[in-house]
């Protein structure tokens, strides 16, 4: 008998047992039964079913012991001496966050003008710096802020500024900065808009990260975190780290943009999380008390 047959004949006598099967425990009904026979019919090559299981995420990913071995592995990769014990502690602890300046409360600040906000100097500056347009260069005033972190721990951050008075902003300089991580003692140099301004800073948000939490940020595309063009352009990491390719860029900016989640959401999660082997839950907020276990399942 060639084995096409053989495999109908089984699946029909299988078939058989189910619906009668069902009709004696659960009152199968016809429709029911009709699809139960649709599914049988659709047989799926061995390739393509163990193509389709290698496709999921291993669950053992989601579990403590995984998560403190790849941690281990890149704590060795870097030739970083720490307590992996005392990391893990670290990692599930809220970190300090701060929002001194919000949209309902912009700040407008002068030239020269610097103020403190925790660990945090942001100061703006006029400085004559080199414009390439068209291709002809020409040195031009321009009105900067400043970032300067004067913590013992890296800052993660997020400003939104302008100028005050709606200058003419076309000739804006592109300065080069890490625009999502500060380093202890790092600045940052942003370029706000070219002639001699004052500052509206709109919206100011940063936390305090580990240094493994600092890598893993950097790890996720600018984008992701709803930066601006400018900034997308003039980032330039102090650390070089490669890139995440699995992170859902236009998802995570779209969550942004519709409120349905926060920067410091973004970034709590990738402070913890290699984004190589996590995604965040669209369900997770910054959180406020220690998570009892890491992952964190949202």
């Amino acid at each position: 008998m060639e084995p096409l047959t053989t495999r109908l004949i089984a699946g029909a006598a299988l078939l058989a047992v189910l619906i009668l099967g069902g009709w004696i425990s659960t009152g199968l009904t016809t429709e029911q039964a009709s699809q139960t026979a649709a599914t049988l019919a659709l047989e799926v090559a061995p390739e393509q079913a163990r193509s389709q299981e290698l496709a999921k995420p291993a669950s053992y990913i989601e579990t403590p012991a995984y998560y403190r071995t790849e941690l281990e592995a890149t704590l060795a990769l870097l030739e970083l001496q720490v307590d992996v014990d005392a990391l893990v502690e670290r990692l599930m602890q809220p970190n300090t966050f701060y929002n001194p300046i919000t949209r309902s409360a912009p700040v407008v600040q002068k030239s020269g003008e610097s103020r403190t906000d925790g660990p945090l100097e942001l100061t703006v500056v006029r400085e004559d710096l080199r414009v390439q347009r068209s291709g002809l260069e020409n040195t031009s005033a321009h009105t900067l802020i400043r970032l300067h972190n004067h913590a013992q721990v890296p800052l993660a951050y997020h400003v939104v500024a302008r100028s005050h008075d709606g200058g003419d902003c076309k000739m804006r300089a592109v300065t080069q900065y890490d625009a999502l991580v500060l380093e202890p003692d790092e600045q940052a140099r942003i370029s706000i808009c070219s002639g001699s301004h004052d500052v509206e800073i709109v919206d100011l948000r940063f936390m305090e990260v580990s240094e493994i939490g600092a890598r893993w940020i950097r790890q996720v595309p600018t984008k992701a975190f709803g930066l601006d063009d400018i900034a997308v352009r003039g980032h330039k990491p102090s650390k070089h780290v490669p890139p995440c390719s699995q992170v859902p860029v236009k998802e995570s900016a779209e969550q942004l943009s519709k409120g349905e989640a926060q920067w410091e959401d973004m970034v709590d999660f990738y402070s913890r999380h290699d984004c190589n082997f996590y995604r965040r839950p669209a369900s997770y907020k910054r959180i406020l008390s220690p998570l009892l276990e890491l992952p964190a399942k949202g």
